[in-house]
């Protein structure tokens, strides 16, 4: 068998130890069975909602992201704000020039 055969057949067997999922299956609504759904469902996420009422009980909550762990953002806007005005980034930069052409010890 050919070199190409050998790696042909390790991707193959590379693809088969993948665990495999079902394609994600889609359905067609109308207007206002779009419009219901997004007025019941609150601030879940829609398809967290419609596991929840086709499962029930029995719905596996899914992984989720984090947000942003930042709660106060008017506060984050505020000190990014100060940062920028501040020359703090143009200071680091010419620190961290002087440190890699070693002109500053360190």
């Amino acid at each position: 068998m050919s070199t190409l055969g050998h790696k042909f057949n390790q991707i193959a067997r590379d693809e088969a130890a993948k665990p495999k999922y079902p394609p994600p299956f889609s359905l067609r609504l109308t207007y206002q069975e779009r419009a219901r759904l997004d007025a019941e469902r609150g601030d879940q996420s829609l398809g967290a909602y419609i596991r929840e009422r086709l499962f029930g009980a029995d719905a596996v909550p899914r992984k989720r992201r984090g947000n942003s762990p930042i709660h106060d953002k008017e506060a984050l806007g505020r000190v990014m704000g100060a940062l920028g005005q501040s020359r703090l980034s143009a200071n680091l930069n010419q620190l961290a020039k002087a440190v890699n052409t070693g002109s500053l010890p360190v």
